[in-house]
């Protein structure tokens, strides 16, 4: 994912309460994270995530 840094406390409260994995960090001009999670969670956190305006996600 790739997001402005104003979203990021957004985007790590929605990452806390999944208890999704951080597998990678990058912070540029914007910040970008990969993330893993268990399959069974992929369509409620995917959801969750695009409620979150500036954020970009590519799924691997």
């Amino acid at each position: 994912m790739t997001f402005p840094y104003p979203m990021m406390n957004e985007v790590m409260k929605l990452i806390k309460a999944n208890h999704l994995e951080i597998l990678a960090q990058e912070m540029t001009l914007d910040y970008k994270i990969t993330l893993s999670m268990r399959e069974s969670l992929r369509d409620q956190v995917l959801a969750k995530l695009k409620e979150i305006e500036n954020l970009s996600i590519r799924i691997c």
